[in-house]
């Protein structure tokens, strides 16, 4: 960097935890406490991760008077004993238990199972035993070899990678966890930024500051007058070493202007078309995609993140590799598209929406955007806001949707068959115009010199089609919902949609081209243009020319794939299943009126849950746009509803049923890794799901025949062929229209508004091409001045795969001072620890304990801290990566008590519990000590007919033995949150609420249904 630029760049102040910079100390003080605490989650997760690697830089294990209980994941079997139960309760004599490792050989082991009986007292598995220990860490970390020559040498879960033969690649085998590292590692840190003319990055402006100040204003949607007032009052503050220059808007324009040629802007092109009598002109803004795709390619932030080669993952399963899939370039699509293009060429796909949104609250101004993702960038990348993520690259004209011959007193026009033919020719010729630029480039490819300084010939392919099933109609050119084969992919007919089918007769382009031209030229006979024009109405297609016909290597009704955001949350849950149990509510009867209440304050009283909505009035205030919302109301009806839909009611009781499948499939949708186990899962629940409908329809006399009861049989195969759902969700497109908003709303003058909001759009671009360049060029000067960055630091309260949080005491105290009101920290949950000394518990839990975790409670210094809330890490069986809960114990959470269940590893298998308390037994104030949970665990028991009871309803329930005493854990033995709902028909039961996320769910089929998915 030239010292002109050096000398007016300035970071005055920087964070100690992400080299953040920042003008004023007050500006630094309210960053540094959340970057904190973030880099110390950070650390706990990379700790976590390392110790499951065997990579970190711990201890040595076992070695006081360092921490060895931090290493108890690494005992052997016969090193865990069972920790223990409050003593004053159990009256058989103290009973060694046998060590358990943890396998997935007998999912039945892993909690009670119908018929299942309590051990008698004294056996090896007793639960009487007193101060007995049956906690077990979760999980001992992994061999991190698996290289392996021999296929029955490889361990378990290694993952292998074979690659396109056109690549030349020999397959790759490594173990899980390698994996996730190579997927989470950061592939930016080894890019390097070249600076044209040793200019400062944020070039054209003229300081940093200046950046930031424009970043500001953009983000923020400032108007003229706003910025004009802002840049006045900063004028008159003290000067900073880096000055802000602007003194008036035209300033802050002129810079604008200067960086519009940073990254290629819109441009506007007329499009004619003809109706009836007159020709139509219309204005479609585009952005010319391969200059675009140019841009991404030679960006060296982005060229380590592009993935080139078409890969088959499978997984080591039992003896045998098993298939998944997950990102596109793992699916069959983006292999079959290598296949297609010529030799030494490479593929860069593309994901494509459309969808006409709403810009003013009610409607009245309206934008048709057109977004395109790269799906050669990881997810996180082109699902993300920054450089790499999704692109407006088209405005499509918004035509009236009446006819313009239409009036008040004649409404035959409205939606005409030739009005409505005429708003698809607009779409399809917009397209045309979007699509002209890398069209050319698909078929022969063109040879682009990329960021990581290789040339490659590029083929853009169109890899997928997201949109709902309106756009998808449109994209398709077929006539919809009134359509004797209303869906867009195949030709199945209307009547049969509610069916169940996993064969489909694919609708085929070149066949509707052959008709379409024939129906339209005006060469063919009229005999021939009325016959065309029957077959075409028999396949509900229009008569008009598609834009995806002459795209190379494209069959445009394999692009179509399975929208979840609009088929299950925001179809099947809002417009069919909550929709029909909503109407159940609606009568004003007495009886109802009852009912209604009950259910909305079971619905209130419900626990809460991170990401799970809250109701207050479920049935009443329902006005939700957000499809997450519905989604959270199916799943929330399942649990509180089973004994209100009471036997006689056979409709109500039904559409459980149908609810508790759905919800089964709604779960398996939103999966980011699917197996062939999961796919063939998913096969089954569909067509369960499908019988159950057929039923539901019998009883009310309504059958499903609308078209989104069939997209979801496309599902499946969707995902074998593109990936997971998230990779063509509309949810993450939807997303992208929120700015769109807020420049219509401040930054346009409500008038032709078009221009403005792409302007805008743009400048939010360059903006972030600007960040991106800051970015990158501080890491290579801080590389060149040997700068590292700050190495996370283990969290002061972190143990292997917790972390306990909220301490109520500043630290740790010795027993005769440490104060605990079991009354008053327990509340309801307080009976379960009546006569119990908790500190002198403590104490002889730590003593029994004494030969593994190196000290005893009788040293004179020996203190003990408690805690409200504790952060478990876990390997999640849905992504088979490293997540976390946050779960807590306190008696005043938000004006709530809040005591959140748990999963615990025992040497009996996996079992619920409640968690009460959370305690760091310490030798001395300054030694790290030992993590431990006061938990009432739910492992009673129960008689087969009260499983079958409620295996009708797919629901597991869980109790505590009768007059059951709280128990005290390892920390460590806490697998995960989880949520139970009360059963309503007795005051100790539960259900567990197994459609919390992925893991919970795949966890509760092993439990109930005796499957094995493997972590």
């Amino acid at each position: 960097m030239s010292s002109n630029a050096s000398s007016s760049h300035v970071d005055t102040f920087h964070c100690p935890h992400c080299t953040q910079s920042f003008p004023t100390t007050q500006a630094l003080s309210n960053h540094v406490r959340p970057c904190k605490a973030n880099a110390e989650r950070a650390a706990d997760r990379n700790i976590y991760a390392q110790r499951r690697l065997g990579t970190a830089q711990a201890r040595p294990a076992f070695q006081p008077p360092t921490n060895p209980w931090d290493n108890i994941g690494q005992l052997s079997p016969d090193q865990l004993v069972r920790l223990g139960d409050i003593p004053s309760h159990r009256p058989t004599a103290p009973q060694p238990g046998p060590s358990v490792q943890r396998t997935h050989a007998s999912a039945q082991s892993q909690i009670p199972q119908p018929g299942s009986q309590r051990p008698a007292a004294g056996s090896p598995h007793s639960h009487a035993t007193p101060l007995t220990d049956r906690s077990v860490p979760p999980e001992p970390p992994r061999q991190s070899s698996s290289q392996t020559t021999d296929g029955s040498e490889i361990p378990q879960n290694s993952i292998r990678t074979e690659y396109h033969p056109k690549r030349k690649r020999a397959p790759e085998i490594v173990n899980l966890d390698e994996y996730n590292a190579r997927r989470r590692r950061p592939r930016t840190d080894e890019s390097s930024l070249p600076l044209p003319d040793d200019r400062p990055p944020y070039h054209p402006f003229r300081t940093r500051l200046d950046f930031d100040f424009a970043e500001l204003v953009s983000s923020s949607a400032l108007g003229k007058a706003e910025i004009t007032q802002l840049l006045s009052l900063f004028k008159r503050g003290v000067d900073q070493e880096d000055k802000l220059t602007f003194e008036d808007f035209a300033g802050l324009q002129a810079s604008w202007e200067e960086a519009q040629h940073l990254v290629s802007p819109f441009e506007a092109k007329e499009i004619k078309i003809p109706f009836e009598s007159e020709e139509k002109t219309y204005t479609v803004w585009t952005h010319d995609i391969w200059k675009w795709i140019v841009e991404c390619l030679e960006n060296p932030i982005l060229a380590k993140q592009f993935v080139w080669d078409a890969e088959r993952l499978s997984r080591r399963n039992g003896d045998a590799w098993e298939r998944f899939v997950n990102e596109p370039w793992t699916a069959n699509q983006f292999w079959k598209a290598l296949d297609l293009i010529p030799e030494g060429g490479f593929i860069v796909t593309l994901i494509i929406y459309a969808d006409k949104t709403n810009l003013s609250t009610f409607g009245t101004a309206q934008g048709y955007p057109v977004y395109i993702k790269i799906g050669n960038l990881p997810s996180e990348t082109r699902n993300g806001k920054g450089l790499g993520g999704g692109r407006l690259v088209g405005w499509i004209p918004v035509t009236h949707e009446l006819a313009p011959k239409v009036t008040s007193t004649n409404k035959e026009a409205r939606n005409s068959k030739d009005w409505t033919n005429h708003k698809r020719i607009v779409w399809h010729k917009s397209f045309l115009k979007f699509l002209e630029t890398i069209r050319k480039h698909a078929k022969d490819g063109f040879p682009v010199e990329c960021g990581d300084g290789i040339w490659r010939v590029i083929h853009p392919i169109i890899l997928m089609l997201s949109a709902n099933y309106e756009e998808q109609a449109v994209m398709a050119a077929i006539s919809g919902t009134n359509n004797a084969h209303p869906c867009p992919a195949c030709l199945v007919a209307a009547q049969n949609i509610p069916e169940y089918s996993e064969e489909f007769e694919y609708r085929c382009w070149e066949e509707n081209k052959e008709l379409v031209e024939r129906a339209t030229s005006p060469n063919s006979s009229a005999l021939a243009v009325i016959s065309a024009t029957q077959d075409l109405e028999e396949v509900g297609v229009r008569p008009i020319e598609n834009a995806f016909w002459e795209y190379p290597y494209v069959d445009l009704h394999r692009l179509f794939a399975f929208d979840r955001l609009h088929n299950y949350p925001g179809g099947l849950a809002k417009g069919r299943l909550v929709k029909f149990i909503l109407g159940r509510f609606k009568s004003s009867a007495k009886a109802i009126v009852v009912r209604r209440i009950k259910v909305e304050k079971r619905a209130a009283d419900l626990p809460r849950w991170r990401g799970l909505t809250h109701f207050s009035h479920i049935l009443t205030g329902t006005a939700y746009q957000d499809s997450n919302k519905w989604e959270d109301m199916a799943r929330t009806f399942l649990y509180i509803l089973p004994d209100i839909f009471g036997p006689t009611d056979r409709a109500g009781r039904q559409v459980l049923r149908c609810l508790r499948h759905f919800l089964n499939l709604n779960a398996l949708s939103s999966f980011e890794n699917h197996s062939d186990t999961t796919i063939e899962l998913m096969r089954r629940e569909l067509k369960v799901f499908s019988e159950e409908v057929q039923k539901l329809g019998e009883i009310t006399g309504k059958a499903w025949t609308f078209p989104k009861m069939h997209l979801q049989m496309h599902m499946p195969d969707d995902i074998l062929a593109k990936g997971v759902t998230k990779n063509y969700s509309s949810k993450t497109f939807e997303a992208l229209h929120k700015a769109l908003k807020v420049f219509y709303q401040w930054m346009t003058n409500f008038r032709d508004v078009d221009e403005q909001i792409l302007n805008a759009d743009h400048r939010k671009y360059v903006i972030e091409y600007i960040k991106a360049l800051i970015e990158a060029h501080k890491k290579d000067l801080d590389d060149l001045d040997g700068n590292e960055p700050p190495e996370a630091v283990e969290g002061k309260y972190s143990y292997s795969n917790v972390t306990l949080k909220a301490p109520q005491h500043w630290q740790a105290v010795p027993p005769a001072t440490f104060q605990f009101n079991v009354a008053s920290e327990l509340g309801e949950y307080a009976q379960h620890c009546e006569g119990v000394d908790l500190v002198e518990e403590i104490k002889d839990f730590v003593d029994k304990k004494s030969d593994i975790i190196g000290f005893s409670a009788q040293g004179v210094e020996f203190c003990i801290q408690s805690f409200r809330s504790l952060e478990t890490f876990f390997t999640s069986k849905e992504t088979w990566d490293i997540e976390s809960n946050i779960v807590r114990c306190s008696p005043d959470f938000y004006n709530k008590p809040r005591y959140d269940a748990v999963l615990i590893q025992t040497t009996e298998g996996m079992i619920f519990g409640r968690l009460l308390a959370l305690f760091i037994a310490r030798p001395t104030k300054k030694h790290k000590g030992v993590p431990i949970a006061l938990i009432l665990p739910y492992d009673g028991t129960f008689r087969t007919n009260e499983r079958n009871k409620d295996q009708h309803f797919g629901l597991h329930r869980v109790r505590p033995f009768p007059q059951a005493k709280a128990e005290l854990f390892a920390a460590q033995s806490i697998i995960r949150g989880g949520l139970l709902i009360p059963a309503y028909d007795t005051d100790t039961d539960y259900f567990v609420f197994d459609v919390l996320d992925g893991d919970m769910f795949l966890r509760m089929r092993e439990v109930m249904y005796n499957e094995r998915y493997p972590v």
